[in-house]
């Protein structure tokens, strides 16, 4: 008899593979034990997107909050329309009416919605929005770095303005009746030019200033802070996370960590992956968001020119599984569809409704059935699990590389709960290439999952080349 018990850092416990007999467990390739006690994963919705804040209506937020189990939105700050004299507002812009329209409309189908304001990036210098070269702030919140038009990276913004703007643009949510919960100041630094990621003391005094406003300007002030937002990271956002918390004592400014681990940077990058373990160590406990996740378009065809849509929706799935095997318990998709008629709908609406508000369990796989090994890579076998009382969901990627001879399914593969039994089997989804032929873009359903008698597993087929969704209930 062989059997290998898997540890599950950080979230819940494991899953355990195991060939042979066990007095202690059912006999089956995964075993999923019980979740301990950590924050459940909340979804949001991006407002950011000027198209996602113009068209968001009544229905999408019925199916985001009501279905999707949605419970914060993420809304703009949108520096480059102030007015210099005063840095008040454009409340006239369309862009500012258009993320207000959004956020009001939030709140009127989901009254208890959280808030996230975040700093909108509208390029940098040279870069065209509606027809006028912008940056994410306008050339007089700049320094005055004669060079900043041409590299704007040399420059930081003035902590005197943007503590005005910021102050300002509280006292507009507040008069407006959308209360801002969570508040980023930064948003990818390596394009915002805030200069944050060069001067770290910026950021203090520009946190600094806004509290000093509060009482005399009326407005409230946010609790929770969301930072750095990198993409990536980098090591200077690492030496940021660090700076505030170690050696300035200022960790009630960093209050929720937050980064873009986009799939484009991660994909065949262990260091990327390295330094987003690190970022997490840095920030000692403090929850960990995943603002900004991106289910990339095909760059990645130039190093792989044959891979598929599902190759696509395989490298997004992997990159979450680092997200939520670190303890990502905040997470928001950059232009979200839950539509059938996108190719990322189906993939983006099952994993909100099979995750949203259930606690993570991500799987440290250091021996497969077939005895390979993996770790969320790019291709191979991974599984993870996820439990919301007696609801479980589990992921499954399945991938081998276009053209490869070798058949990777998994027949009659089993998945127990220990301490538990199986009351229903709710659905068993399967994505392939051929999901993604013609519109609809819909999962099919997987070959018939069984429970076995005295419910102690589940026993199904996972078919080559997929991934794959199985929901099911205990008792």
């Amino acid at each position: 008899m062989k059997k290998i018990t898997l540890c599950l850092s950080g979230l819940f416990a494991a899953i355990a593979i195991a060939f042979g007999a066990s007095a202690a467990q059912p006999v089956a390739n995964a075993v999923i034990l019980p979740p301990a006690k950590t924050n459940p994963i909340a979804w949001g919705y991006d407002l950011k997107n000027p198209p996602a804040a113009a068209g968001f209506n009544a229905a999408l937020a019925t199916g985001l909050f009501n279905e999707d189990g949605m419970t914060i939105i993420r809304v703009p700050i949108l520096c480059n329309y102030y007015n210099e004299s005063d840095c008040s507002l454009q409340e006239n812009n369309k862009y500012w009416v258009a993320a207000m329209k959004a956020a009001k409309t939030a709140m009127k189908i989901k009254p208890d919605v959280k808030v996230f304001a975040s700093l909108r990036i509208e390029g940098i210098y040279g870069v065209s929005v509606d027809g006028k070269a912008l940056g994410t702030f306008p050339a007089w919140a700049y320094n005055g770095d004669a060079d900043v038009k041409n590299n704007p990276k040399k420059g930081y913004v003035k902590a005197d303005v943007y503590t005005d703007m910021l102050a300002n643009y509280l006292v507009y949510m507040k008069k407006n009746g959308v209360p801002v919960d969570y508040l980023g100041i930064d948003n990818e630094p390596e394009h915002s030019c805030t200069g944050f990621d060069r001067n770290f003391d910026l950021y203090i005094t520009v946190l600094d200033g806004l509290k000093a406003k509060a009482a005399a300007m009326g407005f409230d002030m946010p609790k929770q802070f969301v930072a750095p937002e990198p993409i990536g990271p980098k090591p200077e956002h690492i030496d940021f996370v660090k700076y505030l918390i170690d050696k300035t004592g200022r960790g009630d400014l960093i209050t929720i960590l937050g980064t873009h681990y986009y799939p484009i940077w991660r994909y065949n990058n262990p260091k990327m992956q390295a330094r987003l373990g690190q970022m997490v160590a840095a920030a000692k406990g403090r929850p960990f968001w995943m603002t900004e996740a991106h289910y990339d378009d095909l760059e990645h065809t130039k190093k792989a020119p044959d891979w598929t849509e599902l190759d696509r929706a395989n490298l997004f799935m992997v990159t979450n599984f680092d997200l939520f095997d670190l303890g990502c318990s905040g997470y928001f998709v950059w232009d979200y569809k839950r539509d059938d008629s996108n190719k990322k709908g189906s993939i983006c609406r099952e994993l909100a409704q099979s995750t949203a508000g259930y606690t993570s369990a991500p799987v440290n796989i250091n021996l497969n059935p077939d005895g390979t090994s993996s770790n969320a890579v790019d291709r191979g076998f991974n599984i993870r699990a996820f439990v919301d009382g007696k609801a479980v969901s589990v992921w499954i990627t399945n991938i081998r590389d276009v053209g490869a001879a070798t058949d990777v399914t998994k027949k009659d593969y089993s998945i127990a709960v220990d301490g538990n039994t199986i009351k229903k089997i709710d659905s068993y989804l399967v994505w392939n290439d051929a999901c993604w032929t013609k519109s609809p873009y819909s999962a099919i359903s997987g070959p018939a999952a069984r429970a076995s008698r005295d419910g102690k597993n589940i026993t199904f087929t996972i078919p080559d080349r997929c991934m794959a969704l199985l929901k099911f209930r205990l008792n």
